[in-house]
């Protein structure tokens, strides 16, 4: 029958044994046992646990050792006789130390001498015996964190004792839960999976696939096949001839229905069978463990609705829960969204963020990781693109449909699960789309006293599957508009009453040519002057670096056809603007009225 320890070494000037235990893999003398010395033999068990007070080392259990050599050299220290030494040699060894803290999951190694949590009130002592429940435990929780323990504990202990081991023991979840449920559970997580760099992802899945059961032996997939698994899934794909997708490392592919669509392709690649041959099946193997693997994430406990997640109330008020950017063509409304999305993540103000270039890369990142959704209304748009609609189902054999989440409804619920974060959802031309017909009944919701946290939280039910729905308060609306698509005052009441408006406008200082710099003003003063209004204005983003040479191309092209819908495409007008804001390059410019059409301009021959 197995015999089992746990030895305490505690001692700061033990850093030369410690060394050895986590290093070597020879035998190594441990000293300073005075106790169980009938029963500390040959092939006795002891789990090594690393304490003491201002020492170099990481405490906690760092591993399993096996004795090779019983007690000798009894009185080597002749200040104290009683003292002997043993031998051991590591057999399982950890890469990090597992703490005490971290054993509160697993009851059965409470009081496992010393090294889960100590309910008792014992003394430490450096060497106690433990019982069965509390060894099968302590290895249970090894294998649970580190992927290549399960393996040697298989080559170490018989059937039976593995069986103890991987099978259903006491956790503080609902219910006993065995070894591969554990591991699903751990590890099938799509938030976290997702925000993974591709060889975490490789790693994740690694570790899912020697939790699995191979079909043809009934035993789990050994470290070395799910190597190769994981190895075939990043490499085999760029391989192939004639395949047409995005990136060849398939571990870019995180979402079981696109990667469905992956397969078939790969599939369809001419060379695809001499490629998995070549590889003894390893990549078609490969490829369906992973979408097995990536189904599993659908597979997942009942999701949480909003009345089983508490939201605290915001605690910064940098910015509003809503609000639209606007202003007239070229005023850099859409060119701003970035810095303003990034500003509210990282919870600072627009004028400490550094170079637009880096600002546009964290847009980016944070675009990637779904902490930014970017989309445009249209006339068009629809509740059902924005919140929820029903869709076919494709993998029905029969005509069914199913409710499909919008992008709207998919960023509110990430924000809601992760409410340590903050999420911007950007609508580009927000007064293109009618407004009450795309968020529904989801307008009251919006509202910064009715998110979900603050004082008046609210949630509705969907029409098409009864589901509770929130907006949580970690989660901002930006908007922009166009003032000269459509005026401020024609925009839903309703949408103006829960919306703050940031106006944007022409903003001469960022043009450098002086004389460009005039025009632009020229143009503006007399647009406000017929028009009475500072919608229909020109922005500066149209003149930005530009010199005299461009301007017949930026006016012919850009501003021209926008003065011919300011003014209703009455050319007098139109002329007459021309005439007043380009009056101070003098005698540079021509306007040419060709009767059928409309005007242009051009630099005359001498200034070409």
């Amino acid at each position: 029958m197995n015999k089992f320890f746990a030895l305490r070494i505690s001692d700061p000037t033990s850093s030369g044994v410690v060394n050895k235990l986590k290093n070597s893999d020879e035998d190594i003398t441990i000293s300073q046992i005075y106790q169980f010395k009938d029963e500390l033999t040959v092939g006795t068990y002891l789990f090594i646990q690393l304490g003491g007070d201002k020492v170099s080392w990481d405490k906690g259990l760092i591993g399993l050792a096996s004795i090779t050599k019983g007690p000798h050299n009894e009185g080597y220290d002749k200040s104290d006789p009683k003292y002997f030494e043993i031998d051991v040699k590591m057999i399982l060894r950890l890469n990090n130390a597992i703490k005490r803290s971290d054993f509160v999951y697993y009851p059965n190694a409470y009081d496992a001498g010393g090294i889960g949590p100590n309910t008792k009130g014992e003394p430490n002592q450096p060497i106690k015996s433990l019982n069965t429940k509390h060894a099968y435990t302590l290895l249970r929780a090894m294998a649970d964190r580190q992927i290549d323990i399960a393996d040697t504990i298989h080559n170490i202990f018989d059937e039976d004792v593995c069986a103890e081991i991987f099978g259903d023991i006491p956790m503080f979840f609902e219910k006993s839960i065995s070894y591969d449920d554990f591991q699903t559970n751990k590890l099938a997580d799509i938030s976290t999976y997702k925000e993974a760099s591709l060889e975490q992802r490789r790693k994740y899945f690694q570790e899912w696939m020697v939790h699995q059961i191979r079909p043809d032996t009934g035993k789990h997939y050994t470290t070395k096949t799910a190597g190769n698994y994981a190895s075939s899934l990043a490499n085999d794909a760029s391989k192939l001839e004639m395949l047409n997708i995005e990136n060849t490392n398939l571990f870019h592919y995180i979402i079981y229905a696109e990667f469905k669509d992956i397969k078939a392709i790969i599939e369809s690649c001419p060379n695809y069978k001499e490629v998995d041959e070549k590889n003894n099946n390893t990549f078609r193997n490969a490829i369906l463990k992973y979408s097995e693997y990536l189904d599993s994430f659908s597979v997942k406990q009942e999701k949480k609705t909003c009345v089983d997640i508490k939201l605290s109330p915001r605690n910064t008020k940098r910015y509003p829960l809503n609000f639209i950017l606007y202003g007239a063509p070229g005023t850099g409304k859409t060119y701003s969204t970035p810095e303003y999305a990034v500003a509210i993540i990282e919870d600072i103000a627009i004028e400490e963020l550094g170079d637009y270039d880096d600002t546009l890369k964290k847009y980016e990142t944070y675009l990637k990781h779904d902490q930014i959704v970017f989309t445009t209304f249209h006339q068009n748009y629809s509740y059902e693109e924005f919140i929820q609609g029903l869709r076919p189902d494709v993998d029905s054999d029969t005509l069914a449909f199913i409710p499909v989440d919008g992008c709207f409804k998919m960023i509110a619920d990430d924000a809601l699960s992760h409410p340590e974060q903050r999420y911007v959802f950007i609508i580009d031309e927000i007064n293109r789309a009618n407004i009450s017909k795309v968020f529904g009944e989801l307008i009251t919701l919006i509202e910064e006293d009715k998110r979900w946290g603050e004082k008046y939280q609210m949630c509705v039910k969907l029409p098409e599957n009864n589901e509770l729905f929130t907006i949580p308060n970690n989660l901002y609306i930006v908007g922009t508009m166009n003032t000269a698509d459509k005026s401020i005052s024609l925009i839903d009441v309703a949408l103006r009453r829960r919306f703050d408006f940031i106006e944007l406008t022409p903003d001469l200082d960022l043009i450098h040519d002086e004389v460009i710099k005039d025009v632009l003003y020229n143009l503006n003063k007399y647009l406000e002057e017929q028009l009475k209004s500072s919608d229909l204005l020109v922005g500066h983003s149209f003149f930005i670096d530009k010199t005299e040479e461009d301007l017949p191309r930026i006016f012919n092209n850009s501003i021209i056809p926008l003065l011919y819908e300011y003014f209703y495409d009455q050319k007098s007008k139109v002329k007459k603007a021309l005439e007043e804001s380009l009056k101070v390059l003098d005698d540079k410019v021509t306007i040419i009225d060709k009767k059928m059409g409309r005007l242009k301009i051009e630099l005359k021959d001498d200034n070409k």
